[in-house]
């Protein structure tokens, strides 16, 4: 009893995942991706490399287009540590009133 119930539920899942696997070409297709061809450096990039390796880390560079040459740097701002202030002395807590005392003499 068990084996014909099962038999056509097996064959019946390896026929759709047979039929799915068959089919699946025409849905995905594999691309490679491309590769992106970089172009080597030329003399004009690799003066400019040269130089600037000269500043230290970090310097900002303004570069004349025409001839190549630096213009102007500026160097990175090192961030200073902020001082920090002593801490004001603590106050002696006093009531927000001023309480007056008065005498009542009794007969």
């Amino acid at each position: 009893m068990k084996s014909t119930f099962l038999k056509p539920l097996i064959l019946s899942f390896c026929a759709t995942a047979l039929s799915s696997y068959l089919y699946a070409d025409t849905f995905v297709k594999f691309r490679p991706k491309p590769k992106l061809q970089i172009t080597p450096l030329d003399n004009f990039d690799k003066s400019l490399q040269r130089e600037m390796q000269k500043y230290p880390k970090g310097t900002a560079f303004m570069v004349d287009a025409r001839t190549g040459k630096i213009v102007a740097t500026t160097p990175q701002r090192k961030q200073t540590p902020k001082p920090q202030a002593p801490n004001p002395p603590k106050k002696e807590k006093t009531p927000p009133y001023h309480m007056n005392e008065e005498y009542i003499e009794l007969l």
